[in-house]
């Protein structure tokens, strides 16, 4: 099964290579050009996805059941149903990705023709050594973006190399650039604890908060901290650098 589209600017075709699945049901319009297929029961599909004639990489994925739903004779919609489970291998010309994509998730929703993938529930990316997670996370394959929300009491959050991860309430991360920037974040690593109106996460793994707060008290309200507009923290070095840094006891500054 394939798909072939055109768009102003750029053809696309979607090509599927391999699928497997205990059961198959295939709904066709009245001209038999077909409307939707559902594949029922531990459903595997693995397709390409080819734009301006450049293959961008080989996807695999696999859930309980899979709908692949077509509009005007073209692949539409794939939704994963039941432990959602992906993988994509960017082609080696594909100069935008350079590490694979592995994603799951309770239910994924691949729009394919804006190149946008929702995952709900329980949703997680890895990418290199990254790992994304949240209670709703899109995927924009068109400018590389990906975003966490809040969804369900699920906070997104964000780690690397096995650190702590940094919560907030958004998310957004480039998979290009590798810099991400979390809004009223949270971050408890081995120096402290660290609060913010925005994280931003640079290539080398530091962090720069707006408005910080760090302390060693864990509670909601903390006896102490020191508050800064602007902070950074070089990671490698386990350094704080902030001007000027004030001490507050109980939310009251002394100067």
């Amino acid at each position: 099964m394939s798909s072939f589209g055109l768009n102003k600017s750029f053809i696309r075709f979607t090509i599927f290579t391999k699928i497997q699945v205990f059961n198959i049901f295939i709904d066709f319009h009245e001209d038999e050009s077909i409307n939707y297929i559902d594949l029922l029961g531990m459903a595997t599909a693995e397709f390409t996805v080819v734009k301006d004639s450049m293959l961008k990489g080989h996807n695999k994925a696999s859930g309980d059941t899979i709908s692949i739903k077509y509009k005007d004779k073209k692949l539409n919609i794939m939704e994963i149903k039941g432990g959602a489970i992906g993988e994509f291998i960017p082609d080696s010309e594909n100069q935008d990705i350079s590490n694979k994509i592995y994603y799951e998730a309770n239910t994924v929703n691949y729009n394919v023709e804006n190149e946008i993938t929702i995952l709900n529930k329980n949703a997680k990316v890895i990418y290199g050594q990254t790992i994304l997670e949240g209670g709703e996370i899109e995927a924009n394959w068109n400018i590389n973006m990906v975003e966490s929300r809040m969804k369900d009491s699920i906070s997104p959050s964000v780690s690397t190399n096995g650190e702590e991860p940094t919560f907030g309430e958004y998310m957004i991360f480039d998979l290009i650039t590798e810099q991400g920037n979390i809004e009223h974040g949270y971050n408890e690593i081995e120096i402290g604890i660290f609060k913010g109106n925005e994280f931003l996460t640079d290539a080398n793994e530091d962090v720069y908060i707006e408005k910080g707060m760090f302390t060693s008290c864990d509670l909601p309200v903390p006896h102490y901290y020191f508050g800064s507009n602007r902070m950074k923290i070089i990671k490698d070095k386990d350094q704080i650098v902030t001007r000027p840094m004030i001490l507050y006891i109980q939310d009251f500054p002394l100067h």
